[in-house]
Order: structure tokens, then sequence, then C-alpha cells
């Protein structure tokens, strides 16, 4: 990787906020934060895609869900970075079960293995061990013989033969003095070209390692292992195991930083009024991405493109609350007037009649609102013209008051007559048929 990708890591103080510094902070809460803000963060890696479409790296990746390595692809929230340093522990509860807890502001917040990794996008099952040495023998006593992740790991033989490792050297100098290495401590240029982009994948965005690349970490070795073997691996179980490792390491980089986002993002959906006092503290990453085509031993300051990031505007817009909504079915309303030659003690009793048989034939009270389809030019609507049902309803009284004065001077013997009202619906047209008595 090229210098200038492998030492941006430094920019990342930049954006860093001096929370101990804040004026009128307990000194109790500024020993918390005064340890952690003078680090750097690890981002993590985006991945270009002419990276990972390459040697087999998406096929090998998807079929043990190592995907989320290369798909991550998140801005920076500094603070909550800090918040979440400052303060989380790692415990284990009485079922074996390891149990994340940490404060933000005043919310104390506790989360399972499994639950880590759901809001990450992280497998969660699989082999578990964690151990930061380089010899392969490690493995073997780092490795849980109990409880939910315990684990039946390859031998250091298994994993030097299924990795195809080709030994270059015996002797090596480190701190001036000449250390011959074991046939269990791997050098990252024994390595295939191949797996060597595996290795650089995995390496960044799972272990945010600083200082020398020149060998293979054990568990790295394991990780290749079960890319190779397609053996599922607890990738949530590590991430915990190496935030815990690195809280306790008063000099080592801040891990995860991307990934920690997701987790950010997961805390304001279920808090959101955390969301008034965190969320302008988003940012861009400074971390290059990984690029298509690397080399070692390329020590020029090639500037590398970073892969497009939501801006800190855009992603707070996505982190809005949950639009519920509800839909209510109804009837539209009629477009013409309906013809009522009742009058209204007739309406009334014929509204009661009506409302009995709706008891006993099944009939359904119908809600009436407002018609979305465009009236024919026959029609004409209410709403449209500007006028209200009342209105309507009233001039039809008009009419109907008018020719029951012409009708009165009659003489008729009491007869029943049936009236049928015509009521114009989205669904049908219903014929109601109202029969009442007429009194002269």
């Amino acid at each position: 990787m090229p210098r200038a990708t492998s030492t941006d890591i430094s920019l990342t103080k930049s954006y860093i906020p001096k929370v101990s510094k804040i004026p009128g902070i307990s000194p109790t809460i500024a020993k918390f934060y005064k340890s952690i803000e003078n680090r750097n963060i690890h981002e993590g890696r985006v991945v270009d895609q002419a990276y990972y479409k390459s040697n087999n790296i998406e096929r090998l990746f998807t079929n043990i869900r190592f995907d989320c390595l290369f798909k991550i692809n998140e801005p920076i929230v500094p603070r909550f970075i800090l918040d979440f340093y400052s303060q989380v522990t790692v415990q284990t509860d009485e079922y074996g079960y390891l149990v994340i807890s940490f404060m933000i502001q005043h919310e104390f917040i506790t989360l399972t293995l499994a639950q880590f990794g759901q809001i990450l996008k992280i497998p969660y099952n699989g082999q578990a061990v964690f151990t930061n040495e380089w010899d392969l023998g490690s493995l073997e006593y780092s490795q849980e013989t109990e409880g939910p992740y315990s684990t039946d790991l390859p031998t250091p033989d298994d994993i030097r033969r299924l990795l195809e490792l080709e030994r270059v050297m015996v002797d090596r100098t480190i701190k001036s003095q000449t250390v011959t290495l074991t046939p269990n401590q791997i050098l990252t240029k024994e390595l295939s070209p191949d797996m060597k982009q595996w290795e650089e994948l995995i390496r960044e965005n799972v272990f945010g390692l600083g200082g020398h690349r020149d060998h293979l970490p054990a568990c790295l070795a394991h990780m290749l292992y079960c890319v190779v073997a397609e053996e599922q691996y607890n990738l949530a179980y590590f991430f915990v195991k190496r935030i815990e490792c690195a809280r306790a390491n008063p000099t080592a980089n801040l891990p995860y930083g991307m990934f920690l986002t997701r987790l950010y993002r997961h805390i304001m959906e279920v808090y959101p009024i955390l969301n008034l006092t965190m969320a302008l503290d988003i940012v861009d990453r400074v971390m290059h991405t990984i690029p298509p085509s690397t080399n070692d031993d390329d020590d020029d300051d090639v500037e590398t493109s970073r892969a497009s990031t939501p801006s800190p505007t855009t992603y707070l817009n996505s982190l809005g609350p949950l639009k519920l909504t509800k839909t209510t079915k109804c009837l539209p309303l009629p477009n013409k007037p309906m013809k009522l030659s009742l009058n209204d003690n007739h309406l009334a009793k014929s509204q009661n009649a009506t409302n009995a048989k709706g008891n006993s034939r099944g009939f359904k009270k119908w809600i009436i609102t407002k018609q979305d389809r465009k009236p024919s030019q026959n029609e004409k609507t209410e709403h449209g013209n500007g006028k209200t049902v009342q209105k309507s309803r009233a001039k039809v009284q008009n009419v109907q008051n008018q020719k029951s004065d012409t009708e009165e001077s009659a003489v008729k013997p009491e007869t029943r007559t049936e009236k049928r009202i015509l009521l114009n619906s989205n669904l049908n047209y219903i014929y109601l048929a109202v029969k009442a008595q007429k009194y002269i």
C-alpha cells in the first residue's frame, strides 16, 4: 500500500474534538476523555469496486458473509466515537454470552453480541477466537473451551497447508538482533499475490492496526483460512474483543469508525432526543480508499481518490424519524345532487326504516367523502363551483317546498308510494327503495 495511504490515519486528529477542554466540564468526566481524544480513529477503508471484483474476493468473501468488509461506506461521528470508547465495557452474563455496555450522555445502553452484530451488519456466528500474538500456536491457548463460543479451531499445520505458504527466509533481524523464525510465524510476503489482497482488505477493515505490516497476525491467518475453507467466522466476537483491547491500550488506534456510525444511527432511532446535540458532529472521511491495484513496495505519495460518501447534510436527512402513515378507505362524494322528493319529516321516517332494514338485511353504513375522479361535462361538482353541500341541499329543499305548495290543493286518496333514490358511488349505483306514507 502506498505510504500516503498507510499514514493517512494521522489526518483523523484534525476533526477529533477536545472534550476534556470544554469550559465547565467536570474533572471526572474530563478524565474519561483525555486519554481517548489524543488517539487516532481508524475509520476503515472504502473499497474500490474494481478491487473486490478481482481475485475472487467478492465470491469468497460473500460465502462467509465477509462482504460487509467491502460494502461499508459511512461518514464519521467523532464525538460519538469518543463517548463510546470512553466508557464501553465488555462483560459475560451468567450463560457465558458477551454483553456490551456503554453510556451515551444520560442513556445507559446494553447490547448482546448478536444485537451488536445485527446493528453493525456483520456476522455473529461461527468460529470465534481472539489473540494479538503472531505465532499460530497462540490460537489454541486463546480459544474458549466451553460455553457458547467454544470453537474447534484448525491446527497450525492445517492453516499453513491450506494457505500454501512458501517460506522465503528463516532468519529475521528484530531490533538489531537476529531472530530465527518458527514455522508458525508467517510473513506477509509468503502469501500468494491473490491472497495478499485478501490480507490487505481484512487488515484494514477488521484489525485497524498501525505500524509494521510485514508479518501476519495469527488471527488474520485464521481468517484467511476460513475464507479459503468457506468456514463461517464470528466477526462480531472479534470486533468486541478488539474494542476491549484498544480501550485498554492508551496508545492504540480507535478502530471501526465507519462501523460505529451504524451504531450511532441505531441509537438515534431508538433515542431520537439525542439527535439534538450530537447530529452536527458528522464529518467526511479523511482516510483514502483501497485502490484497484496496489504495490507493497511503492513509496510514492500518489494521491488516491476517495469513494463518494454521503455528505453530512444528506446523512442527517436519512436519520429522520420513521414516518408511519395510516390509510383510510372511504366512498367518494357524489358529483351530482341527489334527487330527493321527500320532505324532512318523511325523510327522517324513511331513514329510520332504512336503518331497521340495514340491521336485518346487512346494509352497510357508507362514509361519503370527496370523489377523486374528474367529473363529466353534465355533472357539476359542488366543490369545483365553490359551493358547499349544505347549499346544494337547501336548493333541493326549496324545490320540494314549491312542489308541495302546488299539490296542496289537490285531493288524493291515501296511497302507498315507492320512491327510489339514486346514489352515485365509486363502486356501484345503489338503489335504495324507500317506502313511506304521505298524508294530505
